[in-house]
């Protein structure tokens, strides 16, 4: 028997069909695999480490697992993002307007997306942007920020 919640239930089965609808919309195949993925990936509001991602899709086979990423990332349904000692993290497609800023362990290699937008107290400093504009950079998709994370700095 399922120990999820009634709510929870009805939220895996709107990320399912939010999946269901993205592959439709892209012309790809339902598959168990892919549609398994989405709706794991589809409520977290950061990226999941690979191995965590695999430990959640408990009924598809890691192999497939990995294969299935490939290809959502290829189609664009799904963002890659690659930290230090080869950690790679998975998350849905970020919005274009800002770019993402990523927070980096630089000793356990763990990483999180902060929200730079406007009032959040994240946002880049306009210098930083200036000078990215003068070396010809024009469109920042990512900038990354390496430091030590409060559970490796204690």
């Amino acid at each position: 028997m399922s120990t999820r919640s009634p709510r929870s239930r009805a939220t895996a089965r709107s990320a399912t069909e939010l999946a269901r609808h993205e592959l439709a919309r892209h012309h790809h195949r339902p598959t168990q695999a892919r549609l398994a993925i989405l709706a794991t990936l589809a409520p977290l509001d950061q990226p999941v480490f690979v191995n965590d991602l695999i430990s959640e899709v408990t009924d598809v086979p890691t192999s497939t697992v990995y294969a299935t990423l490939r290809q959502l990332v290829d189609w664009g349904l799904v963002s890659r993002l690659d930290s230090i000692r080869g950690r790679s993290y998975y998350c849905l497609p970020r919005r274009h307007d800002a770019p993402m800023l990523c927070a980096v362990c630089t000793r356990c290699g763990h990483l999180t997306v902060v929200d730079p937008s406007p009032g959040t107290g994240h946002e880049p400093p306009a210098r930083y942007h200036r000078a990215l504009t003068r070396a010809g950079i024009t469109a920042i998709e990512r900038v990354d920020i390496y430091g030590v994370c409060r559970d490796c700095a204690t």
